[in-house]
């Protein structure tokens, strides 16, 4: 998760570089932050979402996406 958290944090410092204007403006104040989450455990949730408030002071939405990986392995 820390690979993905720099990654999007090295992300933001390239759209802040070629942002202007209003775009400049809006970014400035961008941040990525993360913590790790199980939503099928209700305790992790809960200190997702008291984490997201301590960071960002407040949830206008809340949007949860599930990745299902499967790995193939052909068999010979």
């Amino acid at each position: 998760m820390q690979a993905t958290i720099k990654e999007l944090e090295e992300n933001l410092k390239e759209g802040i570089a070629n942002a202007v204007g209003s775009s400049l403006t809006k970014l400035s104040h961008a941040k990525v932050v993360g913590i790790a989450c199980d939503v099928c455990e209700p305790h992790d949730v809960q200190r997702l979402a008291n984490f997201a408030v301590k960071e960002l002071g407040h949830i206008d939405i809340w949007v949860s996406v599930v990745v299902v990986v499967v790995e193939h392995h052909r068999i010979l």
